[in-house]
């Protein structure tokens, strides 16, 4: 039905705001992790997420109003594209040994606003996604209200002409029975051939 299309969409765009927002921690954590111990492995668990918060902000864009689509990917293009080129530089720097210089990026101001920017972005984007899938259950709802009613009158509507056309054929049948009577009482009471009492 309609309403649990609705409701599978609701469903849907929750489950994408927090696959959002935990692809983006752990790619954070994978980062600060790897500027931290220097170990590679970090940076594979990074490289492995990204995939995954493409996967989540696509499917999430798939549930949004355009709008609510557009404004998202404005706002935060820009971010997320700067805090990915600041991962990576500060993965080329702890190759390079300079564990120092990779933790200073990620611990930087540039870094901290873009991620702020993107984080606010997604929550905005997300609470809009969930809030048109709210309302689109609500509409839903208010057609199914109204379509219930409509049948509801409709079903009276009916009732109504058909009792009417019911008591009508009554009212015939009732005064060709009484002309029939009389007639048959006439036909009693009179000669047939002469008309006479």
């Amino acid at each position: 039905s309609l309403e649990s299309v609705a409701v599978e969409r609701l469903v849907a765009a929750q489950h994408a705001r927090r696959s959002i927002l935990l692809a983006d921690e752990r790619l954070t954590m994978s980062a600060h992790m790897a500027a931290a111990t220097g170990e590679r492995r970090w940076i594979e668990r990074y490289d492995a997420n990204i995939p995954v918060i493409e996967a989540a902000i696509a499917a999430a864009m798939k549930l949004a109003p355009p709008a609510v689509a557009e404004r998202f990917d404005r706002e935060t293009r820009v971010a997320n594209d700067r805090l990915v080129a600041i991962e990576r530089q500060a993965f080329e720097h702890m190759r390079a040994g300079r564990l120092g210089r990779a933790r200073a990026l990620l611990d930087g101001a540039d870094y901290a606003r873009h991620k702020k920017v993107l984080s606010e972005g997604t929550e905005r984007f997300a609470t809009a996604t969930v809030a048109a899938a709210r309302r689109g259950i609500e509409q839903l709802m208010m057609w199914t209200q109204f379509i219930i009613g409509v049948i509801a009158l409709t079903t009276l509507l009916t009732g109504i002409a058909l009792w009417r056309g019911l008591s009508n054929h009554l009212r015939r049948s009732e005064q060709a029975f009484l002309q029939a009577q009389n007639e048959i009482r006439d036909l009693s009471a009179n000669d047939a051939l002469t008309g006479v009492a």
